[in-house]
């Protein structure tokens, strides 16, 4: 910091305050009592003089931001921080306080004192030596409280709520990155909307039941039970990642669920719902389930389902039945490395479908030349197909296979592929080739071309030397060569 910034008597703004060991120092914030808006200490780790830093008597501070240096050693004064951070006590008329990187052991008593009546957002971030939680639930206007690295935190009980009727306004909660924490006694918060949990490998508990709950999102926390015998009545947007405990989800118990994401599941097997319940499902994205091998029979009644992926599921041996009927509303579709699927189901693809991608399928691809994309899905604008290195195709496409609605492309992995059907191309708009090795000619009517891993093509369309070249120049973007 430049030298005799306590001359700056009349500042209103300065964003960024560090504390060096030598030159400045926190009493040269003393005297600036105009400060406003947000200021952010850094370097709090050569505070010497702290008690003068009358941080309190800043009334138009806003948001503060408070950072020690990120040290992982045992040589840190735990009790010295502590008296920093006590010392650093800001006007009651805060709003938001960040914290990072604090290394005492438990935090002083200013922080859960209902006094500041005012805070709305609160971080607490790099905490690696906490052990005891302030009661931050005494905070009546704490709408966002985030939490994260708090290394040693074992149990988070009834001080952390400090009354009967805590976080009265309190609507986003996140606990991140806390390795020993086991024991969570919830207390019901009135207005919780969103709850994330990342990276609780001990915590051991079942999940609160939450009637304003609308989303919920789970990563890395392989103990919690989930969803057990609750109703998430709220419930509409919910993220599970790594979740091993998670063998079944009903469906039935999520009555407003819009969104729904499962990734990395190990043991998850099955879905399950009331076959008179319609789902208002709009995005079903899963990923990551080797032990999933088939959706509920007669199929998901979800006629509000617009996305639908489906990656890694290697065991999966089909899309679940009567799309066409049951999911009418479905414009995206991409099923990627699920290697048992062979067809689609009876009745065919959705109508509407709008992008239909299709990756890592040996099985499925292999069919490809039967699928009458042109009748089924006439609404078609975009087609990925991915021949899994396979020798499947020498021409692509037959005629009628493609609708006249598409207008993107990409194919490639298909090592036997020599023509592409330019008749077919008339309504291209934009066309993606990749690691088809024998192929030796492109369409010519299109506004962007890409090709990658296709040594022949590459020669032949060379920009400027190749002998294709002047067949393409006029193609507002074209990409030859690179990786994909």
């Amino acid at each position: 910091m430049p030298p005799h910034m306590c001359n700056l008597t009349k500042l209103q703004t300065l964003s960024d305050f560090v504390v060096g060991k030598r030159g400045s120092s926190i009493r040269d914030l003393g005297a600036l009592h105009d400060l406003n808006g947000e200021l952010r200490i850094s370097g709090l780790q050569n505070v010497d003089d702290v008690l003068k830093g009358n941080l309190e008597d800043k009334k138009n501070l806003s948001k503060l931001v408070l950072k020690w240096e990120d040290q992982t050693d045992d040589s840190r004064d735990t009790r010295k921080e502590k008296t920093v951070l006590d010392a650093l006590q800001p006007h009651a008329n805060l709003k938001e306080l960040f914290v990072y990187d604090y290394g005492g052991t438990s935090f002083p008593d200013w922080l859960g004192d209902s006094l500041f009546s005012k805070i709305e957002m609160m971080h607490l971030d790099g905490c690696l030596n906490c052990l005891f939680l302030p009661s931050l639930g005494r905070l009546p206007s704490l709408k966002e409280l985030k939490m994260k690295s708090f290394h040693k935190l074992e149990t988070i009980d009834d001080g952390f709520y400090g009354n009967d009727s805590p976080f009265k306004s309190l609507e986003v909660l996140h606990f991140s990155d806390m390795p020993e924490w086991k024991k969570w006694l919830f207390i019901e918060v009135p207005r919780l909307k969103k709850l994330l949990l990342e990276g609780c490998p001990k915590l051991v508990a079942g999940l609160p039941n939450c009637n304003t709950l609308t989303t919920l999102s789970i990563y890395r926390c392989p103990k919690l039970e989930f969803p057990g015998n609750i109703r998430y009545e709220s419930l509409e947007n919910l993220t599970i990642v790594m979740f091993e405990t998670l063998k079944s989800f009903p469906l039935d118990y999520f009555p407003k669920l819009n969104k729904i994401m499962l990734r990395y599941c190990q043991n998850f097997e099955s879905f399950s719902f009331a076959e008179e319940t319609p789902l208002v499902l709009e995005s079903f994205d899963l990923t990551g389930l080797p032990k999933f091998v088939s959706f509920p029979e007669g199929g998901l009644p979800a006629p509000s389902l617009k996305k639908f992926r489906i990656t890694k599921c290697e065991n999966l041996r089909s899309l679940p039945q009567q799309m066409r009927r049951l999911l009418p509303s479905l414009n995206f579709l991409n099923v990627m490395n699920c290697g048992e699927i062979e067809s689609w189901p009876g009745g065919g693809l959705p109508s509407n479908l709008e992008s239909l991608l299709i990756e890592g399928c040996k099985k499925l691809a292999a069919r490809v030349m039967h699928w009458d994309l042109q009748t089924v899905t006439p609404c078609l604008r975009r087609f990925k197909i991915d021949g899994c290195g396979e020798e499947l195709l020498d021409s692509f496409p037959p005629e009628g296979l493609l609708p006249t609605s598409l207008t993107f492309l990409e194919i490639g992995n298909f090592r036997r592929l020599k023509t592409l059907n330019i008749q077919a191309f008339q309504h291209l708009k934009k066309l993606f080739v990749y690691s088809c090795d024998e192929l030796q000619c492109l369409p010519n009517s299109l506004s962007i071309m890409r090709v990658c891993n296709c040594p022949l093509l590459e020669q032949r369309y060379r920009k400027k030397t190749g002998e294709g070249w002047h067949k393409i120049s006029h193609i507002p973007r074209v990409i030859i060569g690179g990786k994909y």
